[in-house]
């Protein structure tokens, strides 16, 4: 039996996306929500190194942690701007005690006051 050229590729397209569907993605899901325990299991108290935002999670280096920091869609509607991604800037210090998902950052060390709740969209909307 002789299988045409378009039925081939047709075939290897649907391999493919079922790779991506069954294997990959599930895979993605996982490394995010190993992500998140890292970062959540975390104690912070350091001053900020290096910022990025990438799609609405904002990576975050600190002074004595090699691994970067993953910050998921963090907001406090209080501040001007109330993303993380956009209120947060190189020298700042920053405060997480272990098992929290509460993000303290600030100017100086003593001077820590904004509160940001990983992974909550809602602190402090009207």
């Amino acid at each position: 039996m002789k299988i045409s050229k378009t039925l081939q590729i047709v075939l290897f397209f649907a391999i493919v996306i079922c790779y991506y569907v069954f294997i990959g993605m599930p895979s993605n899901e996982k490394k995010a929500y190993e992500r998140y325990v890292r970062t959540y299991q975390l104690k912070i108290d350091n001053k900020i190194t290096n910022v990025r935002t990438n799609r609405g999670l904002t990576i975050l280096r600190f002074d004595g942690i090699a691994e970067e920091v993953f910050v998921e869609s963090a907001y406090n509607y209080n501040l001007t701007p109330s993303f993380i991604g956009d209120f947060v800037k190189q020298g700042m210090w920053a405060y997480k005690s272990n098992n929290s998902d509460s993000l303290f950052i600030g100017l100086t060390k003593p001077n820590r006051k904004n509160l940001f709740v990983i992974g909550d969209r809602n602190l402090n909307e009207d």
